[in-house]
């Protein structure tokens, strides 16, 4: 909050009181009505008889205030600062150190009704104010900062890097043209602070000035700029994307996401009419995504249906992952609903990789699905059980995301997902179900039920079994041993995995 314009406003409220009060002279009769030909001669009574009733009079607060450090005194802090800063006007510096010296005494005074003091105190006299709050004080120097940037930082060069810091931060957001002009005067270890804080400052009116200055200084710029920038001229905003792409990280993937997402909102014309220019590939893909996040904000009805006509299945699912998300809190039964058509789409949709070869090999790698990660979290998070039972009973089972999704929930709630598995008719998923319970339970040290788990699957656990006696002999030899000993495990087999299990985990 600026409260240095806040308390500018007050006062130049102040001073227009007894104008706006006095009527201006001039050949105006009653009711503000020029005085015509017909008029001339005629009573100003007569005149305003046939001009109509007056306006009613305004009645304006009293020019200067009638407060006084005591009656300041006996304010609650929601209701003083107004009064305060009428007060302040002309106050004198006795007053405002009388003041001060009752107010800092209470435990949890507000930090603005302090700012608002001292922008007022060192207006005055600096010095006084900053021996009263303290030489380390942040407000103090702040303020002074605020009225007098070149004499604040003359003083600060001697009073320390603390100081130093505060004035030339303060210096960054009360005066970001001085601070064009005279850089220099700032030590360079400290010219850092000055020119971050001008940048976080959101500049409305002139953003890719405060960008391009970002850069010459080599700051990270505030993305609230670029989002002013995008909203006043987005194809100069594009331009800055495409230019510097990795300058917003965080809650935006990228530069041209933070700037589409703006376009969307702002200007989504001119984002459609690019859209239709732009090449397939992801900046095209981007442009969708936003236009549709736009549209699921304002008409989430017709986004449901750009979902439903969607023929690209992963595009697909994105979009039935974006208004699920925003269903599940409001319409959970709408948000199953759409989890069981994301799953209805089929296993391509899901499990998609991309594949990258080069000279002598490839690799491969899973693409992420936006927002279908925390969808399915969050659908988790109310009922798995029926998350599970939509998205892979009487289905073509999807093992990656089913494993994803099942290995989350055994995480969370052990208990119900070993009782969710035993109930399930369809052999496949309780197979891939069992795998893994038995991995989480070896991941616990739990092995002898790892075991279990394993020799109950299908095959008896023919590959995985080895492997797993090969790990619990790594960590306790002496109990894998004994189990296999123990098992109903026929002589022959027991014998080959005695011999694999002493083989190196």
């Amino acid at each position: 909050m600026k409260l240095f314009h806040r308390l500018l406003i007050l006062i130049a409220a102040a001073g227009l009181f007894s104008g706006l009060a006095v009527r201006r002279s001039g050949s105006r009769g009653a009711g503000g009505r020029e005085i015509s030909g017909q008029d001339a001669g005629r009573s100003p009574g007569e005149i305003a008889s046939a001009a109509g009733p007056l306006p009613a009079v305004r009645v304006f607060p009293p020019r200067h205030s009638t407060d006084t450090v005591e009656t300041l005194a006996a304010i609650d802090d929601a209701h003083l600062y107004t009064r305060l800063a009428l007060w302040l006007v002309d106050a004198g510096e006795a007053d405002i150190a009388a003041f001060w010296s009752g107010y800092s005494e209470k435990e949890d005074y507000s930090e603005e009704i302090y700012q608002l003091v001292f922008l007022n105190w060192t207006r005055i006299n600096p010095q006084a104010a900053i021996a009263a709050a303290g030489i380390e004080d942040y407000n103090a120097w702040w303020a002074w900062t605020c009225h007098d940037p070149q004499a604040a930082l003359a003083a600060a060069l001697t009073a320390g890097p603390k100081i130093l810091e505060l004035v030339a931060m303060g210096i960054g957001e009360f005066h970001p043209e001085w601070l064009k002009a005279h850089s220099k005067e700032i030590p360079e270890s400290f010219r850092e602070y000055a020119f971050q804080t001008a940048t976080n400052r959101q500049d409305a009116e002139n953003p890719l000035e405060a960008l391009k200055s970002s850069k010459e200084h080599d700051i990270d710029p505030n993305f609230e700029t670029l989002e002013a920038l995008a909203r006043q001229d987005p194809w100069a905003a594009l331009e800055w994307a495409k230019k510097y792409p990795d300058d917003y990280p965080g809650d935006f993937k990228d530069t041209m996401d933070l700037v589409l997402q703006t376009m969307a909102a702002e200007h989504p014309e001119d984002l459609r009419h690019l859209l239709a220019q732009t090449p397939s590939g992801e900046t095209k893909l981007k442009m969708e995504a936003a236009l549709f996040a736009n549209l699921l904000k304002t008409d989430p009805a017709a986004a449901l249906e750009q979902a439903a006509a969607t023929t690209i299945p992963r595009t697909a699912v994105e979009r039935y992952a974006a208004i699920g998300l925003d269903r599940v809190t409001t319409d959970p039964e709408q948000a199953f609903q759409l989890a069981q058509r994301i799953f209805s789409i089929g296993p391509d949709a899901l499990e998609i990789e991309a594949k990258i070869e080069y000279p002598g090999g490839s690799s491969t790698s899973s693409l992420d699905i936006p927002g279908f990660d925390d969808f399915m979290e969050s659908l988790m998070a109310k009922d798995p059980a029926r998350l599970m039972d939509a998205a892979f009973s009487g289905t073509e089972l999807q093992a990656e995301p089913f494993t994803r999704l099942s290995d989350h929930w055994v995480q969370q709630d052990f208990p119900s997902y070993v009782d969710w598995v035993n109930r399930q008719a369809d052999g496949e998923i309780r197979e891939t179900g069992a795998t893994v319970i038995a991995n989480q339970l070896q991941n616990d040290g739990q092995f002898a039920e790892a075991c279990e788990w394993t020799m109950s699957m299908k095959d008896g656990g023919k590959e995985s079994l080895p492997v797993l006696l090969r790990r619990w002999n790594s960590n306790d030899p002496e109990a894998a041993a004994q189990w296999l000993e123990s098992s109903d495990i026929p002589a022959e087999r027991r014998a080959a995995l005695e011999t694999e299990m002493q083989k190196p985990w």
